[in-house]
């Protein structure tokens, strides 16, 4: 029986061999959970890269100016991820110090990274500055005022206008960005007051125009309306003060399957799309081309990551509830995956063993977590399963483990890397140590309550001051 390649969510390099075991690279999953344990993650590389390949290509072929592919650290980010980034030749979008911090561990040069996010205090801007980051995205008019007075302390600063745009997108209300009432941007008509601020410190350089519509877009005409806007007030810009916009940043947000039969729109497509409506509105208005900047994250790392999870019970439904008769209760849940409970995300699986069996059965996968709403998929079609069995969850990439928690005090999942038919450990599996590192315990002597210190604490030893580590036990890691 010749081996199937498995069609979107999956993994390009995902695959059922000819006896039945599910593939990533040529890596059988079942291998990693029993080297690994579950729950964990699997990254493959190639999907990675030929999703980064897919803008950057996509790009040069459509865009006769100067253009850039930036990854959306926030969907997700470690040391690994951060290197192949550069290794396909991407920038680094980053919503925080941390997300920067990141990537110039990572070798990511500063001037390759732009820094994001609605509330960047001043101590964060001053530590932007000396790490050396190429543009700061000034969402408000606060923050303006603040990057003027960190500018006026030290060297130049390049600044980009994140705008709101209003335009609606065609996605979850959690994860629109794009209205005029939404937390993200400057207001279209405070974008004179935002220029003034600019132009009244020398030490601000004005660079371009940004705006972000939502996440998970699966539909094109949003981001067409989003850089008609975005060169509207460039044209202001010009006329105003006489600057030239030298980069646009329509955002990122393209959607990708969950499930098999779900829309995904084509990068390709998208690219084009964008570069088409960037050169016919600069030929409209007369502007010059300027640097075209996309930001992907989930669509470049969504489909690169699959999760694995152990069937630990199973709880038969009384009531059929829906089309399921039972909840399958797996060992990972929203405390890694939290988008089903967050977002109603529609979820797939499959075993890893004997993966060409019937799924005959309709069943809930629910997560280990002390939440009602903790269940990744409802009404999956499963084969029959024993506790024991690993189910793989594709699509796993996104705004999963860079949402993960260690809520219910339960450890966060590794992350092993798969290429040509090696698998490599590139984020270690949470320890229970790790969960109490950051604990000091109470102090000793302790602090007297209204009623004075309690003699029974009074009297016992802080465990954590010199040790760091429990004195009636040891700690399983």
């Amino acid at each position: 029986m010749e081996a199937i390649m498995m069609p979107p969510p999956w993994p390009d390099t995902a695959t059922i061999d000819a006896s039945g075991d599910l593939r990533l690279a040529g890596v059988p999953l079942g291998a990693v959970a029993e080297e690994h344990g579950t729950p964990v993650y699997v990254f493959d590389a190639a999907t990675f890269a030929r999703r980064a390949a897919s803008y950057r290509d996509g790009l040069a072929a459509h865009y006769p100016g100067e253009a850039e592919v930036h990854y959306a650290c926030k969907a997700f980010l470690n040391v690994a991820v951060a290197q192949l980034a550069l290794r396909h030749g991407l920038h680094l979008d980053a919503v925080s110090i941390g997300e920067a911090q990141v990537g110039r561990h990572a070798g990511v040069p500063g001037s390759r990274i732009h820094l994001h996010g609605n509330a960047k205090t001043h101590d964060e801007l001053r530590l932007a500055r000396r790490l050396g980051v190429g543009t700061i995205i000034a969402d408000n008019l606060d923050e303006l005022r603040g990057l003027a007075a960190v500018a006026r302390e030290g060297g130049e600063l390049g600044v980009m206008l994140r705008l709101a745009p209003d335009v609606a997108a065609n996605t979850h209300p959690h994860i629109a960005t794009g209205a005029a009432a939404s937390k993200f941007g400057i207001p279209l008509e405070r974008l004179l007051d935002a220029a003034r601020i600019i132009a009244g410190e020398p030490k601000l350089r004005y660079e371009g125009l940004h705006c972000h519509i939502g996440s998970q877009i699966t539909d094109l005409p949003p981001y067409r309306a989003a850089v008609r806007v975005l060169l509207a007030a460039a044209g202001t810009l010009r006329r105003r003060y006489g600057w030239t916009t030298r980069s646009i940043s329509p955002g990122g947000g393209l959607g990708i399957a969950y499930a098999a039969g779900d829309p995904e729109p084509d990068i390709g497509g998208y690219v084009k799309t964008v570069a088409a409506e960037v050169v016919e509105g600069c030929r409209r208005a007369g502007l010059p081309l300027p640097k075209l900047i996309c930001e992907p994250g989930r669509s470049v790392v969504g489909p690169a990551m699959v999760a694995l999870y152990s069937v630990v019970a199973a709880k038969p439904l009384a009531a059929a509830d829906g089309e399921a008769d039972a909840y399958v209760h797996l060992d990972g849940g929203m405390g890694d995956n939290i988008r089903p409970a967050m977002y109603g995300a529609r979820l797939t699986a499959l075993p890893v063993r004997d993966a060409r069996r019937p799924a005959r059965r309709v069943v809930h996968l629910s997560g280990r977590y002390c939440e009602s709403s903790d269940v990744l998929a409802r009404d999956v079609h499963v084969p029959e399963l024993s506790n024991g069995d690993v189910l793989a969850v594709p699509a796993a990439g996104a705004y999963t483990l860079s949402m993960a928690s260690a809520y219910n005090h339960v450890p966060r999942p590794p992350v092993v890397l798969v290429q040509d038919g090696h698998a490599h450990l590139i984020t270690r599996r949470e320890t229970y140590r790790d969960l109490m590192a950051r604990d000091a315990g109470l102090p000793d002597p302790p602090v007297a309550g209204p009623s004075g210190p309690d003699p029974a604490i009074a009297t016992t030893q802080n465990p954590h001051r010199h040790t760091g580590a429990h004195a009636c036990c040891s700690i399983e890691t």
